[in-house]
């Protein structure tokens, strides 16, 4: 029989964006993505909870440390297995933990709460920070503390491998000189081969991040104007001398900490935004060019700019996230982790809130990355949990979508229903709102739950039950009035509970003598 009724499929083809607007013809962004992650086909679930690595908080005084600063240390060592050791600075104390659960001090009287970075070379973790007393600090896992690292170093605040040797900067006594070891030596920084290079001096910028990647060793200035440049050749002198080479100016770089390499690319954190090389390359200090672009406005009128240098950066390779921890303006501590999915181009942004990262971390866990955040409550947090809790509180996975007009926007329309398929995670249900025009927001929930189970109190009825745990179900909700734009949002709020949406459509038909 002849119908006026259209099905609309509304497929996600898009992330958290606030630079398209409130109103689309297709869902072609997200208004608000919040605690959730992105599948393959544009879909989104609930992101996985996190809990404990310590048990028991880290305090001093009787007061809970802020976790600064996190490190996965792997010793080769010659027995043939490889040893894993997690590393902390917290509050004035570097700690280790050797997979139990319980942080060991093993070095205590440092100035607590300073930018801090780790990084190892040669079966050594190296230790530095931005404090001017405090020296760079090493360990090889078998000493009970941490000593002075060797080799007379300069009082640097973050350093990394490359070309089989250490470069480090961030010497408050010279801010734009970078220094670089002894060839095969992280402890040996006055001996033959060892040096300095100084980059752009008296620009009014310091050395605020180094980065090793695609055989150059990037250097980033900031945090006022800004540059980047690179470090070519593979020794002091000879036919492949080092070489500094310009790279881009106006581009400043906040923190060392928030400078992550992914793919082919290097990203990092200004005062104005997110950056990648390959865009600034492209596009210098336009913002369309910045990664963060579709969620600019974020970082011009919501984030605290001044302590974008406490932010902290990391790449969850098993994941294809690049995530950094931000603060809102008027907060205290970091608040919030923005997340780019990057598996996707461009990337699709998404917003954590449930937990407060001073730090975050990859580190492999049973041989797989998992993301670790340390807090300012004196614990890290496991993230990557199968239950869907923060340290058993809950939190709410949001996802919005803009005010659809169904490209008629101007003619009245209704939704006889609104199909949602999604992959059943438990029992629970999802709340769906909808908004029609200016109209009061109107709730209704569809269930997760995919069928009656065998035994139970009522059991099993041949013929009218179906069995529970189907893979991809459909759910239907209707959806009465009329309207030119509709809004519709999905929500999962309970405690250890989950969602997994793929799909949403509507069936669209002419409201009164209109027609679409």
């Amino acid at each position: 029989m002849p119908t006026n009724r259209i099905i609309q499929p509304l497929p996600f083809k898009g992330g958290w964006d606030t630079s398209l607007g409130p109103q689309a013809a297709e869902v072609t962004h997200l208004l608000r993505a919040e605690n959730v992650y992105y599948e393959l086909d544009g879909g989104v679930r609930k992101m996985p909870g996190a809990d404990n690595l310590n048990a028991t908080q880290l305090t001093e005084g009787g007061v809970a440390v802020t976790v600064m600063s996190l490190f996965d240390f792997w010793k080769s060592g010659t027995a043939g297995t490889p040893v894993q050791k997690h590393m902390a600075y917290a509050g004035t104390k570097i700690l280790k933990e050797d997979l139990d659960g319980v942080f060991d001090t093993l070095t205590t009287g440092l100035e607590a709460d300073k930018p801090s970075s780790f990084t190892s070379m040669n079966d050594i973790a190296i230790w530095s920070s931005t404090s001017n007393t405090d020296v760079p600090q090493s360990w090889d896992q078998s000493a009970g503390s941490t000593s002075t690292l060797a080799g007379s170093p300069p009082n640097f605040a973050f350093a990394v491998p490359h070309r089989n040797r250490m470069w480090a900067a961030g010497v408050a006594s010279n801010p734009s000189r970078l220094y670089y070891s002894v060839l095969d030596s992280a402890a040996d920084w006055t001996g033959a081969g060892s040096g300095s290079i100084d980059i752009d001096i008296n620009d009014g910028d310091n050395i605020t991040g180094l980065a090793s990647h695609k055989q150059r060793l990037w250097v980033f200035k900031g945090p006022n104007t800004g540059s980047i440049s690179y470090i070519t050749g593979s020794a002091p002198t000879g036919t492949d001398a080092y070489a500094r080479v310009p790279f881009n100016r106006g581009v400043p770089c906040v923190a060392h900490q928030t400078v992550v390499t992914y793919l082919n690319d290097v990203a990092f954190l200004s005062n104005r935004g997110l950056h990648s090389l390959t865009a600034t390359e492209a596009f210098g200090d336009l913002k369309e060019g910045f990664l963060s672009f579709p969620i600019q406005s974020i970082f011009t009128d919501e984030l605290a700019v001044a302590n974008l240098n406490l932010s902290h950066g990391v790449n969850h390779r098993g994941r294809g996230l690049l995530m950094w921890s931000v603060r809102q303006s008027g907060q205290s501590q970091n608040n919030w982790v923005t997340a780019m999915d990057y598996r996707f181009q461009p990337g699709r942004f998404s917003l954590m809130t449930p937990y407060k990262a001073a730090s975050l971390a990859v580190m492999l866990n049973a041989s797989k990355p998992t993301l670790y955040s340390g807090g300012y409550d004196g614990y890290v947090l496991q993230h990557d949990q199968s239950n869907r809790n923060i340290m058993d509180v809950a939190y709410t996975a949001k996802v919005q979508l803009p005010f659809l007009h169904h490209k008629a926007p101007d003619l009245m329309k209704m939704s006889a229903w609104l199909r949602v398929g999604i992959v059943p995670q438990g029992d629970s249900d999802i709340t769906v709102q909808w908004q029609n025009d200016e109209n009061e927001v109107v709730s209704g929930t569809v269930s997760q739950s995919s069928g009656a189970v065998l035994g139970g109190t009522t059991g099993f009825t041949l013929d009218t039950d179906t069995l529970g745990g189907a893979n991809y179900v459909q759910r239907y909700l209707e959806l009465p009035g009329s309207y030119k734009t509709q809004q519709l949002t999905f929500s999962q709020a309970g405690l250890n509970e989950d969602m997994e949406i793929h799909e949403v459509a509507v069936q669209l038909e002419p409201s009164g003598m209109e027609e679409i």
